[in-house]
């Protein structure tokens, strides 16, 4: 994720220096637009120049054929002023009415000048407005006006210098005196002079309208350059605005893959921990599982031994009980024999008594015999009387040993309870381990699940980023 963020914000680099470069090549290209026109404009007015200083030389040339004209009949008939001037020439008048239509032509020619100049004036007003570019051709355009201008007054000047030496002309023609030959080819030059004043003047109009066309297709040319200007101002504008966004898509880009390469380091620190953790946790769940293998191992062993034990607890039980049987027996013959050795005592006391009395018969009597057979009766009753207590003797014994192996048998059968209570309570604390190590394994793989979840949807946000990004730089 870290390397597709990476290779997003090297894309989004690459991107702005694209559109920076765009952004300079495009000034390059007007300003070579701008100075391929400009070159183009100065041929123009170079070439208009080279016609203008034409037309200038030949008004000299004119200028100069007029003067010595002029004084060559000046000379020749300065006798002739006075009847010329009195009679008034209708030849003159002619050629007066058309030197004053032709200097109409020239007013007229002057206010459209006029006009053209303060239109030109009011469009170098409007592109004062410009870009940075325009204004450095509007003042280039501002000397070519300038220079025009300049021409313009020469041509005023020598339009001033016509009409003063039309003016000197009608003086002269009018104090002129001469024949009617020479006032014939004085019309005939005059005519000539107008046909070559119209010949200029047509190429004047010519000129300037050459002038005009030239003015119009400057204006037509800046109103170009201003409307390409607009748009590449337009364009670019749009493109600093896409360059912003981009920009600031790529700070935030950068601050959320920092943020991301943090959570990422920290999500890795937290999976690692958790992962030893689980390794741990898998470890002691295998131990605890071997553990509670060994103690349902001990366990069934314990409860083979304990139903081993209790079966011999049985036949203990058994031979206890039927040992019970014969201690009661033996009771009951104790009983019995108690009884019998007290009818024997009795029989004995009777017996000592009747003794005593065949003793006092036989010490009365002196009877040898009757007292070998007391003595006899009286060994017999002895020997049944070692007898019973010889076995009551050993039915206390057996009584005895068959108690002490009960109580044997109850400690062992406890001690083996015991051991049975702590190997189940043991069972219980191992289960109770698994389950607590099944349960964190569960919360482990569910917290990996989480982080797998929030991984899958920064990478999906981050996608969605690019996406957004592509339709931008699109758009």
């Amino acid at each position: 994720m870290s390397q597709d963020l990476q290779a997003e914000g090297q894309r989004l680099q690459d991107l702005s220096n694209q559109l920076l470069a765009a952004k300079d090549n495009d000034i390059a290209s007007l300003k070579e637009i701008g100075e391929k026109r400009f070159k183009e404009k100065l041929e123009e007015i170079a070439t208009l120049q080279d016609h203008n200083e034409h037309l200038l030389e030949r008004l000299k040339e004119e200028e100069e054929g007029r003067r010595i004209d002029a004084r060559s009949s000046t000379e020749r008939e300065t006798s002739t002023v006075g009847c010329l001037f009195s009679t008034g020439c209708t030849a003159c008048l002619t050629s007066a009415f058309q030197k004053g239509e032709a200097l109409r032509e020239i007013g007229a020619l002057k206010s459209s000048m006029d006009a053209e100049q303060q239109k030109s004036s009011k469009l170098e007003k409007t592109l004062q407005q410009a870009s940075e570019e325009i204004e450095e051709l509007r003042g280039e355009n501002e000397v070519l006006a300038k220079e025009n201008e300049k021409l313009l007054e020469e041509v005023k000047r020598c339009q001033d210098r016509l009409d003063g030496y039309d003016e000197e002309f009608e003086v002269q023609a009018g104090l002129l005196v001469q024949t009617q030959s020479d006032l014939d080819t004085a019309e005939a030059r005059v005519k000539e002079d107008a046909r070559e004043r119209i010949i200029l003047v047509d190429e004047v109009k010519g000129a300037w309208a050459k002038l005009s066309e030239a003015q119009e297709k400057l204006k037509a040319q800046e109103s170009d350059y201003t409307l390409i200007l607009d748009r590449r101002d337009a364009s670019l504008k749009e493109a600093n605005s896409t360059l912003a966004d981009v920009r600031e898509k790529l700070a935030h880009a950068e601050r959320d893959y920092k943020l991301e390469a943090e959570m990422n380091a920290r999500i890795e620190e937290r999976m690692h921990a958790l992962n030893v953790a689980i390794e741990r946790k898998e470890d002691q769940l295998e131990n605890a599982l071997d553990n509670c293998k060994r103690y349902q191992k001990s366990i069934k062993g314990l409860g083979t031994e304990l139903s081993q034990k209790v079966s011999e607890a049985n036949v203990a039980q058994d031979l206890i009980s039927s040992l019970q049987d014969e201690v009661n027996k033996l009771k009951e013959d104790a009983l019995q024999k108690d009884d019998e050795s007290k009818a024997v005592s009795n029989a004995l006391a009777k017996a000592q008594a009747q003794a005593d009395v065949e003793g006092a018969r036989l010490t009365a009597s002196k009877e040898q015999d009757n007292k070998e057979e007391y003595e006899k009766l009286i060994e017999r009753l002895r020997d049944s009387l070692d007898s019973v207590s010889a076995e009551l003797d050993l039915s206390t014994a057996t009584c005895n040993a068959a108690q002490a192996a009960q109580s044997h048998l109850a400690k062992e059968l406890a001690k083996d309870a015991a051991k049975i209570d702590d190997l189940q309570t043991r069972l219980v604390a191992s289960q109770s381990e698994s389950r607590e190590h099944q349960d964190q394994a569960n919360c482990f793989r569910h917290q990996s699940k989480t982080f797998s979840k929030a991984l899958t949807k920064s990478l999906e946000e981050a996608a969605a980023l690019k996406r957004l990004e592509t339709t931008g730089t699109q758009v």
